[in-house]
């Protein structure tokens, strides 16, 4: 081949790769975030058939990076693949808040301990104005830091990412983040707990104090108090072997119900260390 031929073959070649890809990747970003809000804001509402060439037309990109925007919503569980169908938005049921919310609760406690004891002083002042403003807005100002990243706005969010311990931060701040989002979104605007603030400020104190157990069982008790002001039809809490059973069985409620009664007994006490012991 002669120096000519391979000029001419060279001038002829695609692109560096390298800069494709970035091409379609930063196509793909602002595709999942105009989906994603579209879907949080009820553009696209619960259970609804997407299509992949309307969604392409209407934001004017081809499929490639459309489907990488897909794939990441998949991915946060916002949407997901129906068989013969195709793509739907995701619709969460008043079961799947409540395992949610448990799950929440066990987990947000957890974290908020460890952040107790990683914070400074600082990162307390910064977690502080998340609390006063939400106290104000229920959305971040459009003037503010946090209107760019409103997860930052997020007191639960801030406190979870403090952890600095990675598999928490990954559930809480990943896939059960977005879907309290979805919730959200599905239920509409509700007014907040009246509480809600002060109990915010309450486990704040506890964290500053460097109480890191009391800390844990406030946000605890948040968490537990956010999930009964729901009146969820159905909750995980409830004494039920269908959590699709429209009645309680009325002999394991009452089996239940009795467990929680009974107080513990320093015999039984005793016995349990006696086998840990062993």
């Amino acid at each position: 081949m002669t120096t000519e031929q391979a000029d001419f073959r060279s001038a002829l070649a695609p692109p560096d790769t390298g800069m494709r890809r970035l091409e379609i990747q930063t196509l793909a970003d602002r595709a999942c975030e105009m989906l994603d809000h579209a879907i949080l804001n009820g553009t696209l509402p619960p259970g609804m058939q997407l299509s992949e060439s309307e969604l392409a037309a209407r934001l004017g990109i081809s499929r490639g990076p459309l489907r990488e925007a897909i794939n990441r919503l998949e991915g946060r569980r916002l949407i997901h693949r129906v068989p013969h169908i195709g793509v739907r938005v995701a619709a969460l049921s008043d079961w799947d808040v409540s395992e949610i919310f448990a799950v929440r609760e066990v987990m947000e406690g957890l974290a908020c301990k460890l952040a107790t004891q990683h914070m400074s002083d600082a990162e307390f002042d910064e977690l502080e104005k998340c609390v006063e403003f939400r106290h104000v807005s229920a959305e971040p100002p459009a003037g503010s830091a946090f209107h760019r990243k409103p997860q930052q706005w997020d007191f639960h969010y801030r406190i979870a990412q403090a952890s600095l311990n990675r598999q928490l931060i990954q559930y809480l701040c990943g896939d059960m983040y977005y879907l309290l989002r979805l919730y959200r979104a599905r239920s509409g605007v509700t007014p907040k707990r009246a509480n809600a603030d002060e109990e915010h400020r309450e486990i704040l104190r506890a964290m500053r104090a460097r109480d890191g157990d009391l800390a844990e069982q406030l946000m605890r008790r948040h968490i537990a108090d956010a999930r009964l002001s729901l009146d969820l039809k159905e909750d995980v809490n409830t004494p039920t072997l269908d959590p699709h059973a429209t009645e309680i069985d009325p002999a394991l409620a009452a089996s239940s119900e009795a467990l929680l009664k009974a107080p513990p007994t320093r015999r039984r006490r005793r016995s349990v260390a006696k086998d840990d012991a062993a």
